[in-house]
């Protein structure tokens, strides 16, 4: 039953697949590095530098009734300010909920500005592509 979910009704709803996307970039500063992964109705975007770490964790949604997106502090952390900064500007560009973990060094606005410009363009470019712009999440894994 690949691809839909039996409910207690009856019916088979789908099951969107699970795009995953990850790369790097290199800075002046530092290199980054990037998860993304479009869940079907929100997206959860991961950026760190120096390798795999995970501090923090929010959640920002866009609002009908308020132009600035409420966030939500899932996993706090020290640095929270710029991990919820960029859940709520990436939700407002691409007006879907965004969960964002952000492991930036703090006091390097410059450093966030360009995860969040790649971050933008690699988004857009998946949401242009549809569904083949990247493999799905256990291709990806397997590969």
């Amino acid at each position: 039953m690949s691809g839909s979910i039996s409910s207690t009704s009856g019916r088979q709803e789908p099951v969107p697949a699970i795009v995953q996307r990850c790369f790097m970039e290199e800075t002046q500063e530092a290199v980054l590095y990037f998860q993304i992964m479009d869940l079907g109705r929100q997206l959860y975007v991961w950026v760190a530098t120096g390798g795999a770490k995970w501090n923090n964790l929010h959640l920002a949604f866009p609002s009908k009734t308020d132009p600035v997106p409420p966030v939500a502090t899932l996993v706090p952390s020290a640095a929270a300010a710029d991990g919820q900064s960029l859940a709520r500007r990436l939700a407002i560009k691409l007006k879907r909920p965004v969960l964002c973990s952000c492991n930036l060094p703090t006091g390097v606005p410059l450093l966030q500005a360009i995860a969040e410009r790649r971050l933008v363009q690699e988004l857009t470019a998946m949401a242009s592509a549809g569904p083949q712009a990247a493999a799905p999440a256990t291709a990806a894994a397997a590969g």
